[in-house]
Formats: C-alpha cells, sequence, structure tokens
C-alpha cells in the first residue's frame, strides 16, 4: 500500500505539488480567522441583575428589591441556580441557567419577569401633593410605609411641620420655579440619594407645570350680573341636561356652566375626574357604587344621587378600572 502511494506521487508530481499548494492555503486562511481565546471563558450560563438604589441601607435592599426579584425568579424555567448580594445601594441577583438554554432566550425569561416584579420594588424619590381627590396627603402614611424621600409640592404653607415629620426632603409652593426644584434635587444628591440616572428636570418641570395647569375653581355666572366662585374640590359631577352642561355639588346644589364637557375634561385633573361616557363627568369622591350591566357594561352609583343610570360602555371599563 505504501508503494503504490509513493509510486502514485512520483508519476503525477503536478497533482501532488497542487495539492499541497491548496492544503497550505487552507491551513493560512484557518489560521488567520480561526477564535483564539488564551483564556477559555469557562463561566457557566448565567444572568445578572444589577439594581441600583442609593437611599436605601443593605437590609432595605434585602426586602425591598433582592428579595422579591429573587421570587419572581424562583418561577423561570430551566433554572439550576439562583444567588444574591445586597449592600447599600446595590442589589446583583445572579440566575444561573442549564447549558443548553440560549443566551438569548435566558434573557427573555429573566426581563418577563422583571416586568412584572418592577411594581414592587419601590421608588427612590416621590413628588406628592398636600391636598388629594380622597383627602390629605398624610393619610397614605398611616397606611402605607414610604421609606423614599419625598420633595412635597403645595399651594399651601401651613403643612410644611408636619411635611417634614415624614421623609419630606423639600417643601415646593406652586408655582414652583426650575430653581427651587433644582435646589431640592441637589439636595438629595447631598444626602447621596441621588436618581439614578441622573432627574431630567425638565421633564420633571413639565409634569409639575402641567398638574398646575388643572382649574381649581371655576367663576360661574348666576342670576343677573353676578357671578360665584365654585371649589373643584366640592364638584360631585358634570351631566348634559338639555343641551346645557349642569355641575352638581356635594350638597346637592347645582350650577350651569358655559363649557362643553370636552373643554372641562381637558381642564380637570384627570387623577380626580373621570369621562364616563358622552353625558357624564364624574369625581372619584362621588361613587358610592358600581354594579355590572349587560354586555360587559358598568352602571355606577354617585352621591348625590342620578335621575338616570350613568352607565360606562364595555370600551371604556378597562380605563374606569386603571383610574379607579
Amino acid at each position: 500500500m505504501f508503494s503504490k502511494i509513493v509510486h502514485f506521487s512520483i508519476r503525477r508530481k503536478l497533482f501532488v505539488a497542487l495539492t499541497t499548494l491548496l492544503l497550505l492555503a487552507g491551513g493560512i486562511y484557518s489560521m488567520l480567522t480561526l477564535p483564539i481565546d488564551a483564556v477559555p471563558d469557562i463561566t457557566n450560563n448565567q444572568v445578572q441583575i444589577v439594581t441600583v438604589s442609593p437611599t436605601l441601607a443593605p437590609q432595605e435592599v434585602e426586602q425591598l428589591i433582592t428579595f422579591p426579584i429573587e421570587i419572581a425568579m424562583s418561577n423561570v424555567m430551566n433554572v439550576e441556580e439562583i444567588r444574591s448580594v445586597s449592600r447599600f445601594g446595590l442589589s446583583l441577583v445572579t440566575v444561573v441557567f442549564k447549558e443548553d438554554v440560549p443566551t438569548l432566550d435566558a434573557r427573555q425569561l429573566v426581563n418577563e419577569q422583571i416586568q412584572m416584579v418592577s411594581g414592587e420594588i419601590p421608588p427612590e424619590l416621590v413628588f406628592m401633593d398636600i391636598h388629594l381627590a380622597d383627602g390629605s396627603a398624610f393619610g397614605i402614611f398611616e397606611h402605607i410605609d414610604i421609606t423614599c424621600p419625598i420633595i412635597f409640592t403645595t399651594a399651601y404653607d401651613e403643612y410644611a411641620l408636619q411635611a417634614f415629620r415624614v421623609n419630606s426632603i423639600a417643601y415646593l409652593l406652586k408655582p414652583i420655579g426650575s430653581g427651587d426644584l433644582q435646589k431640592a434635587i441637589d439636595k438629595l444628591k447631598m444626602l447621596g440619594g441621588a436618581p439614578q440616572p441622573a432627574a431630567d428636570l425638565q421633564a420633571v418641570m413639565r409634569a409639575l407645570k402641567r398638574e398646575e395647569s388643572y382649574k381649581t375653581h371655576f367663576l360661574v355666572p348666576v342670576k343677573g350680573d353676578r357671578f360665584v366662585p365654585v371649589s373643584v374640590e366640592q364638584i360631585s359631577y358634570f351631566y348634559i341636561d338639555g343641551g346645557s352642561v349642569k355641575a352638581v355639588m356635594q350638597s346637592g346644589e347645582t350650577f350651569d356652566f358655559q363649557q362643553t364637557l370636552d373643554e372641562l375634561a381637558e381642564q380637570l385633573n384627570p387623577r380626580h375626574f373621570f369621562r364616563a361616557n358622552r353625558q357624564y363627568i364624574i369625581a372619584h369622591k362621588a361613587v358610592t357604587g358600581v354594579s355590572l350591566w349587560f354586555g360587559g357594561r358598568m352602571v355606577l352609583q354617585l352621591t348625590p344621587p342620578t335621575t338616570e343610570k350613568v352607565i360606562i360602555s364595555k370600551a371604556r371599563v378597562p380605563a374606569f378600572r386603571d383610574w379607579f
């Protein structure tokens, strides 16, 4: 066998030379394109979740961030191990998958769980008004333990002392200027609780200005040439009666408005008022009961009572649930 190979090579010199050159060229190409790793990556198939919250101590990070994430990740399939580290202002959760799970699939599975658990992770900073639709903001602290810093925004200065008894770092009086807001953020940074990434002051100012632009009072014409100031907080609902818009107060008193319901919907704070249908705009505090109706609709019970059923269409029911 060996002698035959030698005889063939002697008789076919050109073929042997071309084959040798072809093998040489293939070797050079493979050498240039072959990925070479001097230090092989021996890391297992893992996804790391890093959460930064500079205002929280290690115990709070473990309780409020790390633990909820670990619970959420325990529902993911093909996970071999979950380990975590909680430090001051930092949570690191490592999820180890089986080797046969593609990297992109592992990241997608983790991302889906993070989206579900994100609502349970506390914010780093809260902007809070004093007067809410259903009462004073300070009532919230009797039911919820808020650990993050709070910046109060209000038109009233008599609550300043009460505000600083909770987690307040600033008390901003309306109208709020950009300079006052910048000082509040600087104070937060000085205390080691700067939001990550840095707060977009222009976006915050736009949100606060939009909040300030909503009506708090209306000047309503009455008999003759007189006008009466009407507080939005005292209005239970607006409705259309015979082509004119009327506002019903909590006391049962009724006022005629010159604006249309569409115009009022733009002027009222959507957190406090909801466009139930073409005939009604209702206040949150006016709703005393909700009943299911035919075709997936809802019927509202309001105070003061209405003379007709206030029906929310099936298409508007999800928006009503979110608002309420």
